[in-house]
Formats: structure tokens, sequence, C-alpha cells
């Protein structure tokens, strides 16, 4: 939407197939129709379905996509309870307030890295998994997260320290918001903040307007106008036309 060529893009190179994707195979969606659209880049638009059903459930086991927990592989599951209890003590211990009791849940969260990244895959990401009260504020943040983390910008920490840092932001939600749903994440009042998180990791600055007025005017998508210019600078990169 901040992107002046947006919907000529959208008008002049996009086609339109109608049909229900069922599976894929290494180079194409297959639809229920029997037709194979070729594919090198698959955006998953789903809405507030927060399944994937083209996906199987080794699948989502493997990437971290929410799923049945009675669907974890044993050794799995008692890893994620461990660090969940670990990071469950920390933050009842920095935030004694969040010490409330929470709601038990039969649906695994997502179990991705800023809520974007799969552990087990860098070739995907899962956009829009987290839920936030400004939802073009976040796709534009996690976009350019995204950028940055697939041009190589962005590095992930080792596995044991990653699956902390995913079993801390996931406990986080669900006790800072324990009547929200489970599957995802959830941050309605920490929108500043995880925008911040995605941008750090990028090297970018949040674009804030400055500390009298932040106290005083919304955080607005134009704000982030400037951070695609920031970012070619910072990485000595070229626009893609």
């Amino acid at each position: 939407m901040p992107h002046d060529d947006f919907w000529d893009l959208v008008s002049k190179h996009v086609d339109v197939y109608r049909g229900y994707p069922v599976s894929t195979t290494a180079s194409s969606l297959v639809l229920d129709n029997g037709k194979e659209v070729p594919t090198d880049i698959l955006l998953a638009g789903t809405g507030w379905d927060s399944t994937i059903h083209f996906l199987s459930p080794e699948q989502k086991r493997h990437l971290g996509i929410p799923h049945h927990s009675e669907e974890d592989i044993q050794k799995d599951r008692m890893a994620w309870q461990t660090l969940t209890d670990e990071a469950n003590k920390q933050i009842t211990n920095e935030y004694p307030i969040l010490a409330r009791p929470i709601l038990g849940n039969d649906i695994t969260p997502a179990r991705l890295y800023q809520g974007v990244a799969p552990l087990a895959d860098s070739s995907l990401v899962f956009l829009g998994k987290v839920r936030l009260p400004n939802g073009f504020f976040g796709a534009e943040a996690q976009a350019i997260w995204t950028t940055a983390y697939w041009d190589g910008h962005v590095n992930i920490p080792p596995p044991e320290e990653a699956r902390r840092k995913v079993a801390y932001m996931n406990t986080f939600s669900r006790r800072r918001y324990p009547l929200s749903r489970g599957d995802g994440l959830n941050f309605h009042k920490d929108l500043i903040w995880y925008i911040d998180a995605l941008l750090s990791d990028v090297g970018l600055s949040s674009h804030r307007k400055g500390w009298w007025v932040d106290s005083d005017e919304p955080f607005l998508l134009n704000d982030l106008r400037d951070c695609r210019d920031e970012y070619l600078a910072k990485y000595n990169a070229k626009a893609v036309e």
C-alpha cells in the first residue's frame, strides 16, 4: 500500500486461477481440478484459517505450523515442554503480574522464529501468523525482515538458542493474552515492540517520529516509507524493478 507502483503491479502482472490447492510438486501447485500451476514461489494467503490444508501432518510438525498436540512425536513434545517450562519460570520471575493460570490448549503454537521463519527449512516463511492490531504495519515489517533473511542479512541463532527464543515468545504470548486462541502469536498491545524487534534484526531504525511526538501521535504504516531506501543503502543493494 505505501508503494506507488502497487496497483499497477497487481493489475498488469498477475494471472488468476480459480481452484482449491490440494498438493504441491517440486515445481508446481496442484489444484482440485487437476491443473498444475508452475510455481517458483508459493504465497499462501489463508486468511483467518490457521491450518494449511495441503500440508501433511508430518510437514506441519517439521515446519512448526500449528497442529494437534497429540500429533507431536513424543521426543519433540517433551523437548518443547521443557523449553516452555523454562520460559514460564523466566517470564513469571521477570513479570510477576503474568503469574496467573492459563487455559490448556490442544493446538500447538506456531513454532516460528520471530513468528515468521521455520527452524527446519530456510526456504519457507509464514507471514501473518502474528496477530497484531495493525495488519498492514505487521505485513510491511515482516516483508522487510523476510527480504533481509533471504538476502542473508538476518541470521537465526544456533538451533538450541533459536528454540529457546521461540518457546519464550510463544509462552509470553499465552501469558500476556490468556483468553486468546493458542495456535498463533498474539501481540495486540505490543505492536511497537514487535516491529522494533524485526527491524532491529535487519539493522534498520524503526522510524519513530521522536520521543515527544511518539507519545501523542499514532504509529502509521507511512512511517516505514523510508525503510526500502535505507535497506538498499545499508546493503549496497539494487532495487528490483
